[in-house]
């Protein structure tokens, strides 16, 4: 089931807050994901989600997890993503 996602700049920000100094790769493959803390939390919506449901969340987040009817995640909406169909949409109006 979805429990949340973590984002580039909270991998960053885990890494600054844990003092990884190294830029071996090997020794920050050692570092458990469940070690750095979430900044954020992204409230997903379920697949059949409308427009509006993706406006309310897309406003105050980069991106909308998107969960199954079983609460699962399969995949992510992007803000970007949002906008170019909400504008698509008001040219086929005009």
């Amino acid at each position: 089931c979805y429990t949340g996602t973590i984002s580039e700049g909270d991998i960053l920000w885990g890494i600054r807050r844990l003092n990884i100094n190294s830029t071996d790769l090997k020794e920050m493959e050692n570092v458990s994901i469940m070690a750095i803390p979430r900044r954020a939390t992204y409230k997903p919506v379920h697949a059949d989600a409308d427009m509006e449901d993706l406006l309310d969340r897309a406003i105050n987040q980069n991106y909308v997890p998107v969960v199954d009817d079983q609460g699962y995640f399969i995949g992510i909406i992007t803000r970007k993503e949002i906008i170019k169909i909400g504008r698509a949409s008001c040219r086929e109006r005009v």
